[in-house]
């Protein structure tokens, strides 16, 4: 044993994440079987990890193929007001098929590797049940994003209807 020669280094704060989601909210949605009412309010959501796969080179417009550290299926009416989303290696949210009217309110999303939302459902020649909307984004602060994954965006929405983004303020992305 040799004892530390620099005081300051006798305590560390040692962060070392390993999981790329931190939440699933997996429902059915072609079973109609839905994850539904869940409120998440003032949590702080930090620290996961993300590899790309072998040969991927992660540059994708929007990089649209990095997963969310919230990742959602088949979710209804959940809220995510006041919480804090730092420090990720992903998106920090994605919502996928059969999610419809979430809410994301008063939030912080900052230093993420990817963006901040990832909304895609089933398009056009899907079945209903597996499409997503009227998701509203509202008052949240989005900014130092894209920090690993450069093409990465503040709010991606894609094959999805009757969506409400306001009053976000956006800034500091590459892309």
């Amino acid at each position: 044993y040799k004892p530390f020669e620099n005081e300051n280094m006798r305590e560390a704060e040692v962060i070392a994440p390993s999981v790329s989601q931190l939440i699933r909210l997996e429902g059915y949605p072609e079973k109609l079987q839905y994850v539904q009412f869940i409120r998440f309010q003032g949590i702080s959501f930090m620290h996961n990890n993300y590899e790309l796969p072998a040969g991927e080179p992660g540059d994708q417009q929007a990089s649209n193929g990095v997963p969310g550290a919230i990742w959602a299926k088949g979710a209804r009416h959940c809220v995510f007001d006041r919480c804090v989303f730092k420090n990720l290696g992903t998106y920090a949210v994605e919502l996928g098929e059969g999610c419809w009217d979430n809410e994301f309110r008063d939030n912080e999303i900052a230093r993420i590797a990817a963006g901040g939302f990832r909304i895609t459902g089933g398009d056009a020649e899907n079945a209903p049940v597996r499409r997503n909307g009227r998701t509203k984004i509202i008052d949240n602060r989005i900014h130092h994003l894209g920090e690993v994954f450069h093409s990465a965006v503040g709010i991606l929405i894609g094959h999805s209807e009757g969506n409400t983004v306001s009053h976000n303020e956006i800034h500091h992305l590459y892309y």
